[in-house]
């Protein structure tokens, strides 16, 4: 089943399990949640608001967790130390070649002499 959520393109919802339901999850929405809700049972053939929810519910648990921002610092912080090591390996390229600002320091010597 597609679902439009009105922020970009169609997601499929995750099929519904067929066993036996035997938990209740309940909570309360607004009459325009409740419109919007029902709303898009209809347009995607679904029978009820319990298997909205549960097809959401599903999508969102099979979704990979946003990163923690221990993690992003983490690798900012490689990013960081990977980027200083390759600035001090090129500023040594440059001086082994002799090569200074896009110039070689060779061919300036051998200007001058």
């Amino acid at each position: 089943m597609l679902v439009e959520n009105g922020t970009g393109p169609e997601e499929q919802i995750a099929p519904m399990s067929l066993g036996a339901k035997t938990k209740l999850i309940s909570f309360r929405v607004s009459e325009e949640e409740y419109g919007c809700i029902h709303n898009v049972c209809q347009a995607n053939g679904m029978r009820s608001v319990s298997e909205l929810a549960r097809a959401g519910l599903n999508l969102i648990m099979r979704t990979p967790s946003k990163l923690s921002h221990e993690l992003v610092v983490s690798r900012l912080t490689d990013l960081e130390a990977r980027l200083q090591m390759l600035t001090t390996e090129f500023r040594n390229f440059m001086l082994r070649t002799g090569t200074v600002s896009g110039r070689s320091t060779t061919s300036r010597s051998n200007k001058q002499g």
